[in-house]
């Protein structure tokens, strides 16, 4: 899980150049463990961009394919700066 939101994470800076942090889960669906130092693949979507954040659905596949998990609905919100800090 923690890969996953550190892709998700990433990949909003890189597109956005902006701070986020998880605002919500939508639908989480769990399948198999993966084995130990099992090499995986996190394959992520963005599904909305607004003002305050970002909505992206990503699931989680082992080394053969297998769905280790899929999250729907994953909500990053905007960290924006105060402007009396400036």
């Amino acid at each position: 899980m923690d890969a996953c939101l550190y892709a998700i994470g990433f990949t909003a800076w890189h597109r956005y150049q902006k701070p986020s942090l998880p605002t919500k889960f939508g639908h989480v669906t769990f399948g198999r463990l993966p084995d130990p130092g099992e090499p995986c693949l996190v394959r992520i979507r963005e599904l909305q961009t607004t003002a305050s954040g970002a909505t992206w659905s990503f699931q989680l596949q082992g080394h053969n394919g297998d769905c280790l998990m899929v999250v729907e609905d994953y909500r990053l919100g905007w960290i924006t700066r105060n402007q009396s800090d400036t």
